[in-house]
């Protein structure tokens, strides 16, 4: 089971002193106007959401979480995507307050990822003071979202520069809570295998996003295992039997062998690899080869004696494992077991 990544106290020193140097700065002014002045800015619901978008900005999740309304004990998504490593930088544009009504006010900020503009909508509240003074804000509906992940054949992808595991992923979708707003890349990309990168974007709070990293065998494990078949086809070849033991082929001869059997490899087989559908399994084939007998036969019907040159087609298949450390392993299947 996943648990929620460690969250570091938010950066309260700096904010602290702001709001004190702020506060010392309208008893300075001295009066009840430059602190409604302050309440309708610097301490605003427009400056409470930039706050919350700045860390966003700079990648602090921390801060991010830390502020009013952001999470909550009741947030059942699995939060490990509201981390730093999973946040992708975006350039701020305006924010400001578009609505207020029954003390809810409606905040809307623009922002850009790329070359594409975004606008996202938050509500928040006043809910008290700080230093008795000046206003204190929380989120109405947590600017968060939901977004479904789906992985085929693997159970290992990176969320921006976050490296997620978790086996759920490949039973069924797994939903993460991400920060809104956001833009999410993920990319399996190991030692053998790869996928496309699949990228959504969180710009509207309360939504559900869906990716599917469809993962499979890169080029290097393609060449891995037709190397590792080959060798094994030509071992297989130097046996001087009809039937070479552990091998996918071999054939039968009625009449009389008078001397040993000479195997050579015609056609390797073309490899594929799939994966298993809702597992991090993998196995190449049964891919068809063709293998060639060439031995010296006695009729046992009238004595005579040829050179019989066969053509076998075969199987080739190998069951694959992949370690966490990308470790491979190849195993061979029996055509005959069973």
């Amino acid at each position: 089971m996943l648990t929620a990544p460690d969250v570091a106290a938010p950066t309260g020193a700096r904010r602290r002193a702001f709001i004190w140097l702020a506060a010392a700065l309208v008893l300075t002014l001295a009066g009840t106007g430059a602190v409604i002045a302050a309440n309708a800015t610097v301490f605003g619901a427009a400056s409470f959401v930039r706050i919350y978008l700045d860390a966003l900005a700079r990648g602090d999740a921390a801060e991010a979480l830390a502020l009013a309304g952001v999470a909550s004990d009741d947030v059942s998504p699995d939060i490990t995507l509201l981390s730093s490593a999973a946040l992708a930088p975006f350039e701020l544009g305006e924010v400001r307050e578009t609505a207020s009504r029954d003390g809810r006010h409606e905040v809307t900020a623009t922002w850009t990822v790329g070359t594409e503009e975004h606008e996202t909508r938050f509500t928040v509240e006043r809910v008290g003071t700080t230093a008795g003074l000046f206003a204190s804000w929380a989120f109405v509906v947590s600017p968060l979202a939901t977004l479904d992940v789906t992985l085929e054949h693997e159970d290992r992808v990176q969320v921006n520069d976050l490296d997620l595991v978790t086996a759920s992923i490949t039973a069924a979708p797994h939903r993460f809570a991400v920060f809104v707003p956001g833009r999410y890349t993920l990319q399996h990309d190991s030692r053998w295998l790869t996928s496309d990168a699949v990228t959504v974007t969180a710009d509207q709070v309360g939504t559900t996003l869906e990716a599917a990293v469809d993962v499979r065998a890169n080029e290097d494990l393609l060449a891995e295992v037709d190397r590792t078949a080959r060798e094994f086809l030509d071992d297989c070849a130097a046996q001087r039997v009809l039937f070479p033991p552990g091998c996918p082929f071999g054939e039968t001869v009625n009449n009389r062998v008078l001397g040993e059997p000479v195997w050579s490899i015609d056609a390797y087989p073309e490899i594929t690899i799939v994966g298993t559908s809702g597992e991090p399994r993998w196995h190449s084939g049964p891919d068809q080869g063709i293998a060639q007998v060439t031995v010296e036969v006695q009729s046992i019907f009238d004595g005579s004696v040829e050179t019989l040159e066969r053509n076998v087609r075969f199987p080739m298949e190998f069951e694959i494992h992949i370690s966490r450390g990308d470790r491979l392993t190849l195993v061979t299947v029996d055509p005959y077991a069973g």
